[in-house]
């Protein structure tokens, strides 16, 4: 629950004390998760090199990680790289990241475990915050179209109220 606050110091200890769990029973998928989320906290506080160096040491710490969980790593480096002003780094990171995440199927609802939420929509937005990050403004805003679906339109053979939830 903390990492879902803006306290941040509270964020941090919940997140140091899972990693200190993950280390005693040995568990690198959970460790990179860690290493994931203190990367996140860096961004937040606005640490360039520790946000690269985190998401880099999650990435290194199992060759096993999902393709998932891999994009989310690698889509979190490239916003350290934002962060420390290095545009052509972070839009190669990027690019990378959709090529992990290209294996994503389940509409970022969690199935296939950390990371999931890491699909094509998700990395084009994170990408707009980079160009933001990046003072690169009208690029934020340029090419977002493919990362928002359309709605579904209407069966005009239905009665209006079938269309959606009551």
């Amino acid at each position: 629950m903390a990492g879902l606050t803006l306290d941040i110091d509270q964020a941090q200890r919940w997140t140091d004390r899972a990693a200190v769990w993950a280390s005693e029973i040995d568990d690198h998928l959970m460790l990179a998760r860690t290493m994931f989320r203190r990367s996140q906290l860096a961004v937040a506080e606005g640490h360039a090199g520790n946000a690269i160096g985190l998401a880099g040491a999650a990435g290194r710490l199992s060759m096993e990680l999902p393709a998932p969980m891999r994009a989310a790593i690698v889509q979190q480096q490239a916003q350290g790289y934002a962060l420390d002003a290095e545009e052509v780094r972070c839009q190669t990171l990027l690019d990378e990241a959709q090529t992990w995440a290209a294996s994503v199927s389940d509409d970022g609802d969690a199935r296939s475990g950390h990371g999931s939420f890491c699909t094509h929509a998700y990395i084009e937005i994170q990408r707009a915050r980079c160009w933001f990050r990046l003072r690169r403004v009208r690029r934020a805003g340029r090419g977002n179209g493919s990362a928002v679906r359309p709605a579904p339109r209407p069966d005009p053979t239905q009665p209006a109220s079938s269309t959606g939830p009551r």
